[in-house]
C-alpha cells in the first residue's frame, strides 16, 4: 500500500479506485486510534518481515476473515 488519497489519507492499493474511501472527500470519515503492535510496525516499518506483510496483506485478511 503505497498510494494515499488525497483527501483523507486512507492508505491505498495502486489501482484501488478513487472513491472507495471517502467518496472523494465527500464522506467525513473521523480518525481511528493508532494500531497497536505488532501491527503498527508491520505496517509502517521497511524490515524485510514488514514488506513480506504488506505484499501479502491481502492473503493474511483472507485467510483470517471467518475466524
Amino acid at each position: 500500500m503505497d498510494v494515499f488519497c488525497q483527501y483523507c489519507n486512507a492508505m491505498k492499493f495502486k489501482g484501488e479506485s478513487a472513491g472507495m474511501c471517502c467518496s472523494n472527500g465527500t464522506v467525513s470519515i473521523p480518525n481511528i486510534d493508532e494500531p497497536p503492535e505488532p501491527m503498527k510496525t508491520l505496517l509502517e516499518s521497511s524490515t524485510s518481515i514488514s514488506k513480506h506483510f504488506l505484499e501479502n496483506i491481502n492473503k493474511y485478511n483472507n485467510a483470517f476473515h471467518m475466524t
